[in-house]
């Protein structure tokens, strides 16, 4: 591995595993850039959330977090992620030993001595005292040269498993009002080696390898849940540090939490930033006098920050510095002049805003306050690093930027952030340069590790972030939703993986992005991922229900199963407007073109959490609810309704059937508006007496018959021609026009439909409990 190889790829999320957090049980989530969350109140969302704030959240995080989140016993939560080798014991040959004390502060600065201590101890454990890589303290075990093999090839990028085995926080300050501001985190994780398809010979010989092996044997015996294709193969030594870091405001701060948090962070900063500045400084002289005043260049990192993201969540809001410390003015810039909303240092600061604009305000502090820190860490390791760049090789990197850093500083008076970051950009390469030699000091990890953490080359590693958005809607009225939802869309592009729980349909049909449905059963609490024929599922129906993909999930309380095209027709355009205020959507089961697929009316299974409607004529409805008929003498929309039925019943959703008692949907147009082009038309009550006396003998004939399509029969026996759609419509369109009712009975259908969507939800909502 070259000394920067292991800056080059930040670990990759595989997935999450919840084995018990409230309601949450033995879920599985392959991880995606971008997952959004949908379901029910209730169902578990908001829990899942502070499942990964657990495993994953930063001190700031689980600051505010702390108050809600339920204890967790020993391997109920876990995370897969690819790593780099350098997370794998380091060699044997290269460590301290195992029993070195390590004096507190100094195991505090220097991480990498507790690491090296515990991988010692590990390798002893196992009775390995010697090798100069990892592969090679392995082969002290003398394993058979297939298990070797394969492992190797496993070593590149590894796949580990970490389980939570402990997790404890300790508030350590709070603010004279009594709020905490600072928190101390300590988390453990066992960690386990997995491999990808291991090769029959390797499973053959589980049972003859040492006992560090002992993951496989099991995973032989019981996979444990896990990415698809992986096996849990080797024992690793435990870690404090989860795989990615999560960002979350699980609740708004206070105007003065925020005040506290950016302060701090500033004022953490402000050393090393001098450090630099004065580096800087003693820098040739290529680019006229250089101010080695620091102090204000954290300042500048967190208003650039600030107004970078609300340039894409809040666009009309931007941040500047006020001059004063750790104070950052908002400014409304819609108007010919920037207007002043008001500082972090005031009181009021985020009470000066809507509850709308005041969320991504705060989530635009916490934001600068991140990047305070990155450039602290930066600042660290250029401070250091910047005045063994040889001499010649500086005036030659910066006689091509010094006229345009001399003309920015001319300009604003003082030496900016701005011009600073010019001359450490024309630097950058003789700094990455430098880093390198001073990593290529040491041939083992153990070493690079210790050089890595006192010249604060760790900051180079690039790291796994997770922004997590609950309820983003909250107080957005729909232009701006969707203006929220493109911006979470570019933060995951720009390569942070964002997870959201949402009821809003913008925030739901967002392209590439993994939906997750939540939802409570009687067998518990479920999480599942929409599959590509979901996904198309999804598509058709939405686009049948004249909806969007993302409205399909979130706009619809109740859903009307009717028969065909006829019956959507005379349902929206005599009843539309009211269906659509009681959130009734309407679906067909048989399409202009075949009957409603198979994976949609599963869609409908699994993933409308809504109470369903059915409206069939009884005749229909009494064969799909008579046991006695077996499904297969049934047609296939009225299998498919028996299916849907036996599928509610066992998850207790509410199914109701809508009967009418006239033999088909355009019974119920209106005679006097057929009569404009049927002016013969004897009229439904004569029709309808003598199809029931048609089907009835057939019924009694031997053998019984079916009775006859309706439709067809009409135009035979009466020469009313309502086969065809545009003729149906027509009718449709006239009785709109001129105020002529449809049948009494459609119209009191179409009453029970509105009540039972007004009254029923499904799931039920649980009276009290842990569930969010």
């Amino acid at each position: 591995m070259s000394e920067l190889a292991r800056f080059e790829l930040a670990p990759e999320l595989l997935g999450v595993h919840v084995g018990a957090y409230k309601n949450l049980r033995d879920q599985w989530l392959d991880w995606a850039d971008g997952i959004a969350l949908f379901g029910p109140n209730g169902a578990g969302k908001t829990n899942f959330l502070e499942a990964l704030a657990i495993l994953l959240g930063t001190d700031q995080t689980l600051l505010l977090a702390h108050p809600r989140l339920a204890p967790v016993t020993t391997n109920d939560l876990g995370i897969v992620a690819k790593v780099s080798a350098e997370e794998l014991p380091w060699a044997p040959s290269t460590l301290p030993p195992a029993d070195l004390p390590i004096p507190s502060e100094l195991a505090r600065r220097l991480p990498v001595l507790s690491r090296g201590r515990q991988d010692a101890a590990w390798w002893r454990a196992i009775g390995v005292g010697c090798g100069d890589s990892f592969m090679a303290g392995l082969g002290e075990l003398a394993l058979p040269a297939e298990v070797r093999e394969f492992l190797e090839s496993q070593c590149t990028r590894p796949v580990i498993r970490y389980r939570l085995v402990s997790f404890a926080f300790q508030v350590t300050d709070r603010l004279e009002n009594g709020d905490p501001i600072a928190i101390r985190v300590e988390r453990l994780f066992s960690r386990t080696l997995m491999g990808f398809s291991p090769p029959e010979v390797v499973k053959r010989l589980a049972d003859r390898l040492p006992d560090v092996f002992a993951p496989l044997r099991t995973a032989l015996a019981a996979p444990p849940t896990g990415p698809d294709g992986y096996l849990d193969i080797l024992a690793l030594p435990d870690a404090t540090e989860p795989p990615a870091q999560l960002e979350w405001l699980p609740r708004s701060r206070r105007s003065g939490e925020v005040y506290e948090h950016l302060r701090s962070r500033m004022e953490a900063a402000e050393e090393p930033a001098e450090r630099l500045a004065a580096s800087l400084a003693d820098l040739p002289a290529a680019v006229g006098d250089f101010d080695p005043d620091g102090r204000w260049w954290a300042h500048e990192v967190a208003a650039e920050a600030a107004s970078a993201e609300l340039a894409v969540t809040l666009d009309h809001v931007r941040v500047q510095l006020t001059g004063e410390d750790a104070d950052l003015e908002f400014l409304d810039i819609r108007g010919q002049k920037p207007i002043c909303i008001g500082h972090t240092r005031a009181a009021d600061a985020l009470e000066r805003f809507s509850a709308g604009e005041r969320r991504w305000v705060d989530e635009a502090l916490a934001t600068a306050a991140r990047a305070v820190d990155r450039f602290a860490a930066r600042a660290e390791w250029q401070g250091i690093l910047l005045p063994e760049i040889d001499e010649a090789m500086v005036i030659e990197s910066l006689v091509g930027v010094s006229e345009s850093v001399q003309s920015l500083v001319d300009q604003a008076g003082f030496w900016t952030a701005e011009a600073k970051e010019r001359l450490l950009s024309a630097l950058e390469g003789q700094l990455l340069a430098a880093a390198r030699g001073r990593l290529s000091e040491d041939d083992s990890s153990f070493g690079r590790g210790l050089t890595e953490q006192s010249a604060g080359l760790s900051s180079l590693r690039p790291q796994t972030v997770v922004r997590v958005f609950d309820e983003p809607e909250s107080h957005l009225h729909p232009q701006a939703q969707r203006t929220i939802a493109v911006a979470l869309d570019r933060l995951r592009l720009r390569g942070e993986n964002v997870v959201l729980a949402s009821h809003s349909p913008h925030f739901l049909d967002l392209p590439d992005w993994r939906l997750v449905h939540v939802q409570r059963t009687p067998e518990g609490t479920t999480m599942s991922t929409l599959a590509a024929a979901d996904l198309d599922a999804r598509k058709a129906l939405a686009g049948q229900m004249g909806l969007t993909r993302g409205e399909l999930l979130t706009r619809v309380s109740f859903l009307l199963i009717v028969e065909g095209e006829h019956d959507r027709l005379l349902l929206e355009e005599l009843y539309g407007a009211r269906l659509h205020d009681a959130g009734v959507a309407i679906i067909r089961m048989h399409g202009t073109r075949n009957l409603l697929a198979t994976v949609q009316m599963d869609f409908i299974e699994r993933h409308l959490d809504v109470p369903i409607g059915v409206l069939l004529d009884f005749t229909r409805l009494e064969k799909v609810d008579d046991n006695r008929i077996p499904t297969s003498e049934l047609r296939e929309e009225e299998q498919a309704l028996r299916h849907l039925r036996r599928a509610c019943r066992k998850n207790r959703r509410p199914m109701t059937y809508f009967g009418l008692s006239r033999p088909d949907v355009v019974a119920y147009l209106n005679e006097d508006a057929i009569r404009v082009d049927e002016p013969g038309f004897a009229g439904w009550t004569t029709v309808t007496r003598e199809f029931g006396a048609v089907s009835g003998h057939l019924r009694q004939a031997q053998p019984p018959a079916e009775r006859p399509s309706f439709k067809p029969w009409l135009e035979k026996r009466f020469g009313v021609d309502l086969t065809r759609t545009d003729r149906v419509r027509q009718v449709v369109e006239r009785m709109v026009q001129e105020g002529l009712p449809a049948g009494a009975e459609l119209t009191k259908v179409v009453r029970e439909v509105e009540r039972k969507a007004a009254a029923g939800r499904w799931p039920e909502q649980p009276v009290a409990g842990p569930a969010h």
